[in-house]
């Protein structure tokens, strides 16, 4: 399974942060793509979220990790809570946070995925079945404040779309389906110009501090640019 990536960030003190890893390990493709949503003012509890992410992602022991592959999402799952519980208690003791970052993201290696999301962020599947694309919203309905996350496998030709309800809220259902489709996405360019073109049209309707990123998968050799 091969994947890119798109992303839009509207400009402001206020906006998240968004951050955007990939790379390769020998025959192991890795990305890490996740948006950080703080709640006081000036972002910075947002950024400094994704620093600490960061940090922890590029000192991942890959091959300690890879030796374990039967367990190696449960293992990634268990090193991201802490990092999150860390940092979320840095800010709280530094006084930059009076609640919870908000979060959403997502970890991939090989063609294993781990969600994780909390806040004011939204995580929605975009697939195309039975000749339509559908939406639809995961981990949701978890307890207010705490970290949800989910596992599974990547499929082919699917989009996952990580926002802030901002974003959301200001455009419709139909506009993100028909902007957004496997068919209009199908390169990084592409993808990039429609999802710009989603947050433009939200910015017209009164969103602010917009933050977006869309993964898209597709068959190996086939990721155009």
């Amino acid at each position: 399974m091969d994947f890119f990536a798109a992303h839009y960030r509207q400009q402001g003190e206020n906006s998240p942060s968004l951050l955007l890893q990939q790379y390769q390990y020998r025959h192991t493709q890795l990305f890490f793509g996740c948006m950080c949503l703080g709640n006081g003012k000036g972002g910075r509890a947002g950024g400094y979220m994704s620093e600490r992410l960061l940090a922890w992602f590029r000192g991942l022991d890959l091959r300690k990790l890879l030796r374990n592959r039967e367990h190696k999402m449960d293992m990634l799952s268990e090193m991201l809570t802490g990092v999150v519980g860390d940092t979320d208690k840095e800010l709280l003791d530094g006084g930059l946070e009076e609640g919870k970052v908000g979060l959403a993201g997502i970890l991939c290696v090989e063609d294993s995925y781990l969600l994780l999301r909390r806040g004011r962020t939204a995580i929605c599947l975009i697939n195309t079945g039975f000749g339509r694309t559908c939406l639809r919203r995961l981990l949701e309905g978890g307890e207010e404040g705490a970290l949800e996350k989910g596992q599974g496998s990547l499929q082919p030709h699917i989009g996952l779309l990580f926002a802030v309800e901002s974003f959301l809220s200001h455009i419709t259902e139909p506009m993100i389906r028909e902007g957004l489709s496997v068919s209009e996405t199908n390169t990084e360019r592409r993808a990039e110009r429609h999802l710009t073109e989603l947050a433009g049209e939200a910015q017209r309707r009164g969103a602010e501090n917009m933050g977006a990123i869309l993964l898209r998968t597709v068959p190996w050799g086939e990721a155009g640019r």
